[in-house]
Parts: C-alpha cells; structure tokens; sequence
C-alpha cells in the first residue's frame, strides 16, 4: 500500500477528511494508516460531500479485505466496489 500515490501514511482521520473536502471532489479517496490498530489501513472516500471511512486489512489467504467503520452509514457500501476495482486494477 505504501507505493501507492494515494497513500497518505500516518495522518489523523480528521486530516484525511480535511483534504478529501478540501477536494470536493465525488470519487476523491485516500489511504492512510489506522489510528487505532497497527497495521491497518484506513480507505477514505468523499462521496456526497461525506467522507466515508472503510477498514482495509489483509486476510490469513493475503487477500484485502474492507469493513465499515460507521455503521449508521453502512448502506453506502456501494460508494466502495468502484474504488476497489481501481485499486485492484
């Protein structure tokens, strides 16, 4: 992940959204570390003018996988499949 253009490393939730805004632009996203367990990636996407927040981590087979972090939005997960896919291309 750390090759990655989009790969922000060690910045505050508050700052990636801060940038993604700053953006304004739909689609926008980012890759930072978790604050809170190592290892972890945190995928950041503005859509709507919110900034939606997905847990990335590697499986025990080494495939990634993302789960939501704020549950209240999870009907969104869809804003998810058309970033993964570039991320995977």
């Amino acid at each position: 992940m750390e090759s990655l253009p989009v790969y922000h490393g060690n910045i505050t939730r508050e700052a990636g959204e801060k940038l993604l805004l700053a953006s304004g632009v739909d689609g926008s996203y980012l890759l930072r570390d978790s604050e809170s367990i190592p290892g972890v990636y945190c995928l950041c996407v503005l859509h709507q003018g919110y900034v939606y927040t997905y847990r990335v981590s590697k499986t025990e087979s080494g495939s990634w996988s993302a789960e939501v972090i704020d549950l209240e939005r999870a009907h969104h997960q869809d804003v998810l499949v058309p970033v993964l896919t570039v991320l995977g291309s």
